[in-house]
This record gives structure tokens, C-alpha cells and sequence, in this order.
């Protein structure tokens, strides 16, 4: 179902007819026999009949939708707006028949007093309200006139009430006084339609009289407002009065029974039973459907026993059930504990959604810590080695073995240049790691110094290789492949002034910093002063 449902129930209590915001349905107890469109989005459902027929009110006027619902609803043509509309006539109030035969309507039509007594009064042009009951029969097109009560425009009011099986029928007619001084008056009647004779007749004097309800036995119920209270009065069909005091602070008289009067009060959307000795038996808040996911209707037998009908969301399923009010009780404790427990997991839900959002935010600081401290260390492996490469690739290599230590063979000693490789090598390769990683180099620049390194460890001689080789050095050095040593002298002064030259770019590009810059230049400056004032030139490396 869509939105909020409204349900009626038939007399039988056999047949339930409702409409959401979209579709128009009708139910027998639980099973659904028909379900369409609405027709209008203004229909309202009048009533439903033993016969499983419907009856609805649209802008355009009555149709009516038989039991296996036909595909175009009927139309009343009596009852069609632009026929009612041409009299300036609308209805107010509608009771349909529990046979589905007809109903019982009540018209109101505003007209113009030509009377003497209109015609004499200033402006001449008085208005009057006239209200009707009619009984109309679906079988024939007859109407009937049950009741008519005529005042004059913005001077009184009609309630009335009838029975579904047109046993009884209770009528209010509220007028000022004539006579004497200010004021209104309310006339109540009671009359026995099925004998025509009438039951109870009485004035209610200086009583704001606004609603009455009636039994299938004749029991007749008024709410009367008065300036300090407001009053229930129960008047048997014998004439016998009795009162009793609403529990709620707008009470609705929703039904009459046997042995208790049912209110409904809509500020608070809650039931009260009260017994007719003025005792509170039993009270309900239907608020709490809400709180269940649910939508059911309340309907009460004559003889006050209780029929649930409506649907429940969980699973969208139409749900007919007949209890006493005893019965009632229980289900209602039932809807309390299934809203304690909803509201039970809502809690532990929330708390457990707080938890998780504080762990995933300690979770989120300690990653953003652990990201800084990577970059930080990232930054520092990254920049290292630019700042001593440039010094290390010009640093004097072994020249001969006479500069070398003795080792002595065999025994840990002559392994310690193999670890010690090993150990450079792992460096390198996570220095490659890191570089990649950061994207100063790229995948395939990262695979070529990984195989590399491998065959240096590979290699049984790549430690005696890479200390003495330049060549090794200057691979893995930022100076490019023309910086290698040669053998004649004029290649060496070149050699010595481009080296002088490149470490100036590299000042200038600022990869080295000024005082190794500086450093640097003294250093081969003075090599190049040397080699050029000696005859035999130095070995430089």
C-alpha cells in the first residue's frame, strides 16, 4: 500500500472496501477480490454493503463498484454533481444501506425566502437553508423524503443519525430563540422508522448540542458543550437519561454498544471505552502503530466485541482479526512491547553507528600519521642520495692493487666484502623501490637497475668490479656516460674541464648545494692547475 489507507467495513463484517493514494480495493476478511485504479484522486469511500457493493463520492458525483468489481464503475445520475449543482443543492452526510439496496442522504440547499415575512425584511432578500433526508433506491430511482428541517441562513444547524438497517433514526435540530431574549435551542428527536411512530422528544435549552451517535438498539448518544464542561448524554428509547464525563480532551463519539460507549479523541489519536455507569474501562493510543509500521482500522460490533482490519507493512499483508475488548487489551500490550523493542534496536543501532564512526575516524588519524611518517621518510631516501652522489662519483677509486689492503684468503675476512655488497645492494634496491613508488623513476627504468644490481650479486668478482671500476659508479652516479676516464693527456684536461663545467650546470640546476659546489670546484680546480704545471701528469684516480 501507498500513503495512508483508508478502510470501511460492511455491517456483516464480512466485506472490507479501502483506497490508498493510487488504487481502490475490496477485501472478504482476508482475501482480496478485486484492486483497480482510482478514478478520481478525490475519492471517498462512502460505505460498503453486505454484498460486497460500494459506494463512492467523487467531484463529479455517487458511483457505485458491485462485488466483482466491473471495470467502469456505475453512476447515479440523480446524484451527479451538475444535477445537484443546477439547484444549488450539495450532500452532506450519507448512510448506505447494509443490503446495498440504496441509502440514506442528507441535502442541503440554499434558497431564496419569498415569503411575506422575507420580502418585508430590509434588503428583502433573505436566504434559508433548507436540510433534507431522503432514502434512495438503487433498484428503481425512487427517492424518498425522510425528514425536513428549514432555517434561516447562518441561524442554525441539523445533525442526525441512522441506523444501516434504517431501523432508527435520531435527529438535532438546532435554531435560535424566537422568544425569549438571545440564544439557541436544540430540539432532539427519536423516531422508530420501522413502527412510524416517534421514541423521544426533547429541548435542550442555552446547550451548544454538536454531534449525536446512535445503537442498532435505539440508544442515542449527545455530546453537549457547555461554558465549563463538556457532557455525554445516553437517552434510551424509553426516555431514560443518563451521563457520563469524557475522558478525552476532544472526544469523538465513535460508537455506541451494548455495554460501553466508545470515544475517539483525534487531538491525541487515542480510544476510550467507558462503561455507561462513567467508568473508564479500557484506553488505547493509536499513535503507536506508527511506531510498529502499521495501519489498522478498529470496527465495533452492536454487541461490542472488536474487528482489527488494516495492513502491515513488514510484509504489505492485509490482516482481519475478531477479539472481545479483553482480546483488545492483550493485542495492545503486544503492539507496546513490539514498539519498546523497536525503539530497543534504534538505540543500540545509533550507539553502534557512533562506535563505528568514532573507530573509523581513529582508524583515518592513525593511517593520515603512518602516511606522514612514509613521506617524511620517503622524502629523506628520495633527496639523500642526490646530495651525495655528485660527491661520490668523483671520489678517487683504487688505482692498483699495491693500495689495497692485504686480505687474508679463506675465513670470515674474505667474506665481509660479499656482505657488505649485499648490504649496498639492498639499499639500492629499496631506493629503487621507493623511487618508483613515488614516480621519479618509471617501471621499466626500475626493472633495468633491479637487473642490475642482480647480476653484481650474481657476479663472484662484482665487489672487487664496482669498488674499482668507474665505470660501476658513475652507472648508478646523475652524471652521464662522457664522464668516464680515459687514458692520453689532452683527453684528461678535457675531461678535467668538462667535469669542471658539469659541476657548475648541476650548481646552477641547483642539484648540488653551494658549498659542495664549491667544494668541488676547488677540489679539480686545483687537479687541473696540478696536472697542467707537472710534466707527467697525476694519477688522478
Amino acid at each position: 500500500m501507498k500513503g495512508k489507507v483508508t478502510i470501511l467495513c460492511s455491517p456483516n463484517f464480512k466485506f472490507f472496501a479501502g483506497r490508498d493514494e493510487e488504487e481502490l480495493f475490496l477485501y472478504r476478511e482476508k482475501n482480496r477480490v478485486w484492486q483497480k485504479k482510482l478514478p478520481d484522486p478525490d475519492t471517498t469511500l462512502v460505505g460498503v454493503a453486505n454484498n460486497g457493493t460500494i459506494l463512492v463520492s467523487t467531484l463529479e458525483g455517487l458511483f457505485t463498484y458491485g462485488e466483482k468489481g466491473e471495470n467502469d464503475p456505475a453512476p447515479i445520475e440523480r446524484y451527479r454533481q451538475a444535477v445537484l449543482g443546477a439547484d444549488g443543492t450539495v450532500l452532506r452526510k450519507i448512510v448506505f444501506l447494509e443490503q446495498g439496496s440504496g441509502f440514506i442522504a442528507e441535502k442541503l440547499t440554499e434558497k431564496k425566502d419569498n415569503s411575506l415575512l422575507g420580502r418585508l425584511k430590509p434588503g428583502g432578500d433573505s436566504r434559508q437553508l433548507r436540510f433534507e433526508i431522503v432514502r434512495y433506491n438503487l433498484f428503481d430511482d425512487s427517492e424518498e423524503q425522510v425528514w425536513q428541517f428549514t432555517t434561516e441562513h447562518g441561524k442554525g444547524n441539523f445533525f442526525w443519525a441512522a441506523t444501516s438497517g434504517l431501523n432508527y433514526l435520531a435527529a438535532a435540530e438546532k435554531r435560535s430563540k424566537v422568544f425569549p431574549g438571545r440564544g439557541f435551542q436544540t430540539q432532539v428527536f427519536l423516531y422508530d422508522l420501522t413502527n412510524g411512530k416517534s421514541l423521544y422528544n426533547a429541548t435542550l435549552p442555552d446547550a451548544q448540542m454538536s454531534e449525536l451517535c446512535l445503537s442498532q438498539e435505539g440508544l442515542l448518544f449527545l455530546r453537549v458543550d457547555s461554558e465549563n464542561e463538556t457532557q455525554l448524554v445516553g437517552v434510551y428509547p424509553d426516555g431514560r437519561k443518563f451521563f457520563i464525563t469524557p475522558a478525552a480532551v476532544d472526544p469523538h463519539l465513535h460508537h455506541v454498544g451494548k455495554e460501553c460507549v466508545v470515544l475517539f479523541d483525534r487531538s491525541r489519536k487515542a480510544y476510550y471505552f467507558k462503561t455507561f455507569d462513567d467508568r473508564l474501562r479500557f484506553s488505547m493510543d493509536m499513535q503507536i502503530l506508527d511506531e510498529i509500521k502499521a495501519q489498522y482500522t478498529l470496527f465495533f460490533r452492536p454487541n461490542d466485541d472488536v474487528v482489527l482490519a488494516g495492513f502491515d507493512q513488514a510484509d504489505d499483508t492485509f490482516r482481519v482479526s475478531y477479539s472481545t475488548i479483553e482480546d483488545l487489551q492483550i493485542e495492545y500490550k503486544r503492539w507496546q512491547l513490539q514498539a519498546k523493542s523497536a525503539k530497543e534496536l534504534v538505540v543500540q543501532e545509533t550507539r553502534t553507528k557512533e562506535t563505528e564512526i568514532i573507530e573509523k575516524k581513529r582508524q583515518e588519524e592513525a593511517f593520515a600519521e603512518k602516511k606522514a611518517m612514509f613521506h617524511s621518510a620517503l622524502l629523506e631516501e628520495t633527496i639523500k642520495p642526490k646530495s651525495i652522489s655528485l660527491e661520490s662519483a668523483f671520489e678517487k677509486p683504487a688505482a692498483s692493487s699495491e693500495a689495497k689492503p692485504t686480505v687474508p684468503s679463506g675465513g670470515a675476512a674474505s667474506k665481509s666484502p660479499s656482505a657488505s655488497r649485499k648490504t649496498e645492494v639492498a639499499k639500492e634496491l629499496e631506493r629503487v623501490k621507493l623511487q618508483l613508488i613515488t614516480g621519479a623513476i618509471s617501471e621499466l627504468e626500475a626493472e633495468t637497475k633491479r637487473n642490475e644490481l642482480a647480476l653484481q650479486l650474481e657476479s663472484p668478482d662484482s665487489n672487487r668490479e664496482t669498488e674499482s671500476t668507474p665505470t660501476k659508479q658513475l652507472a648508478l652516479a646523475p652524471l652521464d656516460e662522457s664522464l668516464l676516464p680515459v687514458q692520453n693527456e689532452s683527453a684528461e684536461k678535457g675531461r678535467l674541464l668538462e667535469l669542471l663545467e658539469k659541476i657548475e650546470e648541476r650548481f646552477i640546476r641547483g642539484e648540488v648545494t653551494e658549498s659542495t659546489y664549491l667544494e668541488l670546484k676547488r677540489k679539480y680546480q686545483k687537479k687541473l692547475n696540478d696536472f697542467l704545471m707537472s710534466e707527467d701528469p697525476p694519477n688522478l684516480f
